[in-house]
């Protein structure tokens, strides 16, 4: 839990500063720095899509190890499934990549970097 608190303080921090940061560094208009939240946004959309199916993956992989069988129609028995190692299975690479993300957009704001890497910055952290 507290990985995880960690994470979304960064990202309540990120989009918190986001549109003054970006009109401050790059001189836009109040519209402008507005539209900075999608990008971001778009990232957070793709990334409960891609971690849900992720999740899955794991999820059945784990099953599959300690020989518990999957079963959609009528649901699984959960009672000897070790469901903290099917989280946490997918939760250290995520977090490598949220870290990696948030020094990359940091390294593009120090940097002052244009164009579509302004962009393409902010979806990796929506990502995570």
């Amino acid at each position: 839990m507290f990985v995880g608190g960690v994470f979304y303080t960064v990202f309540g921090c990120l989009a918190a500063s986001l549109s003054t940061t970006f009109m401050e560094l790059y001189d836009l208009n109040y519209l402008e720095a507005g539209l900075v939240y999608l990008p971001a946004g778009l990232g957070g959309i793709l990334a409960a899509y891609a971690t849900g199916k992720l999740l899955n993956v794991d999820y059945q992989r784990t099953a599959k190890e300690n020989g518990l069988e999957v079963n959609r129609r009528s649901g699984d028995d959960l009672s000897g499934f070790p469901i903290e190692e099917a989280r946490l299975r997918t939760a250290v690479p995520l977090a490598v990549v949220s870290t990696a993300a948030v020094i990359g957009y940091g390294w593009a704001l120090d940097r002052k970097a244009v164009g579509h890497f302004r962009s393409s910055s902010q979806i990796k952290p929506g990502l995570s």
